[in-house]
């Protein structure tokens, strides 16, 4: 897989497999509106949140920590890029992000919207080095 790979990429099947892993088991219930059903998670609760959000922060840093390690083995250490290790970190650390969106609501896409919508801003002329409007 090239640049771009992450057209391949299925964040549902991810955020479910998440769910089932996920240290909060929330329930799922049966909701419509105008005619369609759909499933909808009850509301976290505090407790569930404050979990959510310590694990994911603090997962996430970890996990963070360990991907550096991996770079820094193969910047000064010498040794050949451990491919599989990194993507192993990245996938964990994907797994601590997903604690964050759940703990606040949220989804990929909208930080993906949010960020494109700043980058936009800041370079609205595509980046150059020193450039930027912050």
């Amino acid at each position: 897989m090239g640049y771009g790979c992450q057209k391949d990429f299925h964040i549902e099947s991810f955020v479910e497999s998440f769910r089932r892993t996920s240290p909060v088991k929330r329930k799922w219930n049966r909701r419509s509106r105008d005619g369609i059903k759909f499933l909808e998670p009850d509301p976290l609760t505090r407790a569930e949140m404050r979990k959510l959000l310590n694990l994911g922060a603090l997962g996430l840093a970890g996990e963070g920590g360990e991907v550096v390690d991996v770079v820094k083995k193969a910047l000064f250490h010498g040794k050949p890029l451990d491919r599989e290790k990194l993507l192993e970190e990245m996938g964990d650390q994907l797994w601590y992000y997903q604690c964050l969106l759940e703990a606040v609501d949220a989804s990929f896409a909208e930080v993906v919207q949010k960020n494109e919508a700043k980058r936009k801003a800041r370079y609205p002329g595509g980046f150059k080095k020193g450039g930027g409007i912050r």
